[in-house]
């Protein structure tokens, strides 16, 4: 469901990027056509994440604590924006069932269960499937779907993950 829902936003975003190149483009500046094409796609996130980073330098972060500098901030700023543009925009809408589950072993071992945090699938974890499968590692990454439903209708299907989990690997996981 949510792959669905940010699929549909990411459509909404390029469309409103073509649509303001486009506009732009017949007044003669391309290069004013392609700025603001970016502008439109990266546009609300990055404004999002600069408030909060604004707010972030901002407060006072405690006792024994320094405050970032301006630089440190623009650094992980621009970080943010562009991961937040690979998870939203591409790997949750778009590849959250490229990497399949691996419950492959060739001895008994632990295994991992992924379980992504709040409205996020389990796109989010492709990288580290990729890794664990490089590994050796038997895991497992699930969906906590409905997206904003309570979270004990999610006890269900964690438990259904880690009792395969455990059947295929002949091991317990370790909750961490």
């Amino acid at each position: 469901m949510l792959a669905w829902i940010q699929r549909i936003w990411v459509i909404c975003l390029c469309t409103a990027a073509i649509a303001a190149a486009g506009l732009t483009a017949h007044s003669g500046w391309p290069w004013w056509a392609a700025l603001l094409a970016a502008v439109c796609v990266v546009n609300i996130h990055a404004i999002v994440l600069a408030i909060e980073f604004v707010w972030l330098r901002a407060v006072h972060p405690g006792p024994g604590i320094s405050r970032p500098t301006a630089r440190a901030l623009m650094a992980a700023w621009w970080g943010e924006v562009i991961t937040g543009l690979r998870v939203f925009g591409w790997r949750q809408p778009f590849r959250s069932h490229a990497v399949h589950d691996s419950l492959a072993n060739k001895a008994p071992q632990r295994g991992v269960l992924l379980i992504h945090g709040f409205v996020c699938n389990r796109g989010l974890w492709n990288p580290w499937m990729q890794h664990l499968r490089r590994r050796g590692t038997p895991y497992m990454a699930i969906n906590l779907e409905p997206v904003l439903g309570p979270i004990e209708r999610y006890v269900a299907a964690i438990d259904a993950a880690v009792a395969r989990l455990e059947r295929a690997t002949a091991a317990s996981i370790a909750a961490t």
